[in-house]
């Protein structure tokens, strides 16, 4: 019988309850101070229960990559962190980081440029479903958001040209009894005349001259056949044209007949 063992015999042998009780914990104070302290297994190659992603952290960091639209760079580092990450693939917790840190970076980019990161990334985005996904499943979602903002400025340089050709169209549209040049156009969207007819020919695949003709004559021609009525300089002024015959020669060169054939061809019609 060792001490411990002995003490608590001779103080159930008192019949003193509060001895006893006395006894039973400073025995078991004592095992507990004798048992070794149980340390969590350490990560192979790491010799930590806690490894930490270094590569997460390298400068430049993941921001300021995002930041300065270094997308080739962030490629390269994307694969570097998760190449690292594959050797922890069993924790959720260094996924959840990885994300963390990817997700503050992309949104820090997106915020630069006002938008918020769900209006570059859309139905990607659900920050909340990406917690669940595996190492590999994580990358893809990390190399995709990458991609889709190192596209953004492109897709907005795009919708920037189609609101100025609707810009366009809509005043050419609003003014068809004014003479419309180009230089008038190119003033009211600040752009050079030359530039102007280039960017609408490239996104629309026809000469801007030629969209404001078209639509010019369309109109006069509706006019002609609604308005039996309507003499053929009324229509021209219409449209901005104060000579007869010019208008319709254009005419002519637009439909192939003049305008009083046409109104008669129309008007014959069933």
């Amino acid at each position: 019988m060792d001490a411990l063992a002995g003490h608590a015999a001779v103080c159930a042998l008192s019949g003193d309850p509060m001895e006893l009780t006395a006894a039973k914990g400073w025995a078991l104070g004592r095992r507990v101070r004798r048992e070794p302290r149980l340390e969590p297994e350490p990560v192979p190659g790491t010799g930590t229960g806690a490894p930490v992603l270094k590569t997460l952290y390298e400068r430049p960091y993941l921001f300021q990559l995002a930041e300065a639209g270094n997308w080739d760079e962030m490629e390269k580092r994307i694969r570097t962190v998760f190449q690292e990450l594959s050797h922890y693939a069993y924790s959720a917790e260094h996924r959840m980081e990885v994300y963390a840190v990817f997700y503050g970076a992309f949104s820090h980019s997106a915020h630069l440029s006002g938008r918020l990161l769900f209006d570059v990334l859309g139905e990607e985005h659900s920050p909340g479903l990406r917690l669940h996904l595996s190492v590999e499943q994580l990358q893809r979602w990390v190399q995709h958001a990458a991609r889709l903002l190192k596209e953004a400025p492109d897709r907005d340089q795009e919708r920037c040209w189609d609101e100025i050709v609707r810009q366009v169209q809509t005043y050419v549209q609003r003014h068809l009894s004014e003479d419309v040049s180009l230089q008038t156009l190119a003033d009211r969207v600040y752009l050079h005349p030359v530039y102007l007819s280039k960017l609408y020919r490239a996104r629309t695949g026809e000469r801007l001259i030629d969209y404001i003709v078209r639509i010019k004559m369309e109109h006069a021609a509706e006019q002609l056949v609604r308005r039996r009525s309507c003499k053929i300089y009324e229509a021209a002024r219409m449209v901005g044209y104060y000579s007869s015959s010019y208008f319709c020669k254009t005419f002519k060169n637009h439909f192939g007949v003049t305008p009083a054939e046409y109104r008669k061809r129309q008007n014959s019609m069933p």
